[in-house]
C-alpha cells in the first residue's frame, strides 16, 4: 500500500512555514525531543513519523538517519538536513503502540 500518497504529502506541506531560511514545522511536536511529528490516518490505521525525516525522504528519497545541520529541531528544510553515509538504511519493524503505528528509527515506507 502506498503510505505517502499525494493527499498525505499535501497535508504534510500545509503544516510547514517556508517564510524563513528554516522551514518550520507548525503542527504536533514530541514533548521530550521537541522534534516535529507528522500523524495521519489511512482508513482505520494511524501512522506517525518525525517531520524532518518525511521532508528529507520526499526530497532526496534517502532512507537513513537524518541530522539537522541548522540545529533547529522544527526545521524541515531538506537543505538544512543531511544523512550520515556511514549508516546502513534503518529498516526496522513497524511497532503498534496504543493503536498508532510508529515507524522505528528513521525508516519511512517507500512507495
Amino acid at each position: 500500500m502506498e503510505i505517502l500518497n499525494n493527499n498525505i504529502i499535501e497535508k504534510f506541506w500545509k503544516n510547514v512555514d517556508k517564510s524563513n531560511n528554516c522551514w518550520i514545522w507548525n503542527s504536533r511536536t514530541n514533548s521530550k525531543s521537541k522534534y516535529g511529528v507528522f500523524r495521519f490516518r489511512i482508513k482505520n490505521e494511524r501512522f506517525e513519523f518525525l517531520a524532518h525525516k518525511v521532508a528529507y525522504f520526499l526530497d532526496k528519497k534517502i532512507d537513513q538517519r537524518i541530522f539537522h545541520n541548522c540545529k533547529n529541531t522544527l526545521c524541515v528544510n531538506p537543505n538544512h538536513l543531511s544523512h550520515n553515509k556511514l549508516h546502513q538504511p534503518v529498516l526496522q519493524e513497524v511497532e503498534v503502540i496504543k493503536g498508532v503505528k510508529h515507524i522505528s528509527g528513521s525508516h519511512i515506507v517507500k512507495w
